[in-house]
């Protein structure tokens, strides 16, 4: 068990240097071993836990997206289509907005990313079409949305309204995730009067 610890956490040291790098250097500039240097630890050590700099740059970014994703989804509102998308929302550009040149490392590579580490993005981005989606069936069931309505279709429209305003957002200074969310929660009130019950 204690090996296990001691690998999670230079697991995380790599991840939280990796941010630094990242966010100073970008992501193309930064290399494995200003990595290792900053770390504190062999550059083999690196590559025992990462094969490259795009598995890095999965992991910082899927993983801790996911696991500030489950925490939004565990709070999220029972009804109310709009109230329940804008509240993911807001907790996940607020993400964003605590390191706003990082995200905007992290977003613009996350779509040009190939091999294992790009499957593992796009499995993720994946799932969440998954869940927007359900989420607008349940709301077709309690007769919020019409019963006709392409969940699919909508759920598609929800994600490129999100990853608009979070690139727009990205750009703006100062951040104010608040405003980037209340873009989008716009865009998806006009989304949602057009397939309302």
């Amino acid at each position: 068990m204690r090996q296990h610890a001691i690998r999670a956490e230079t697991r995380r040291l790599i991840l939280d240097a990796a941010y630094g790098l990242f966010e100073e250097k970008g992501f193309r500039e930064a290399t494995m071993r200003e990595l290792a240097a900053r770390a504190g630890v062999g550059l083999g050590t690196i590559f025992q836990h990462f094969p490259d700099k795009a598995a890095l740059l999965a992991e910082s970014f899927a993983g801790d997206i996911g696991a500030e994703m489950e925490v939004a989804l565990a709070g999220m509102p029972g009804q109310d289509i709009r109230a329940q998308f804008g509240h993911v929302v807001r907790a996940m550009y607020s993400f964003y907005a605590r390191r706003p040149r990082l995200s905007r490392e992290l977003v613009s590579q996350v779509f040009t990313t190939s091999g294992p580490a790009g499957d593992r993005l796009r499995a993720q981005m994946e799932d969440g079409l998954e869940r927007a989606a359900a989420l607008l069936d349940a709301a077709k069931a309690r007769g919020e949305v019409r019963p006709d309505a392409d969940s699919r279709a909508a759920a598609l429209a929800v994600w490129s309204y999100y990853l608009t305003c979070l690139n727009l957002g990205l750009w703006e200074q100062p951040p104010d995730p608040a405003a980037w969310a209340a873009r989008f929660e716009s865009l998806v009130s006009q989304l949602l009067s057009g397939i309302q019950a």
